[in-house]
């Protein structure tokens, strides 16, 4: 059981590092719809 607790830490901090991580990324992605078309308001 406690070696569970311990993976279970373990995991969740991993993750809240990488989520963390992932809200500050900035994505510049490449569209060929004009900014005003709702598939660029989607991406």
């Amino acid at each position: 059981m406690k070696k569970v607790l311990i993976v279970m830490a373990v995991l969740l901090f991993a993750f809240m590092t990488v989520s963390d991580v992932m809200a500050k990324t900035k994505w510049d992605l490449h569209l060929n719809y004009p900014a005003g078309n709702f598939h660029s308001k989607g991406a």
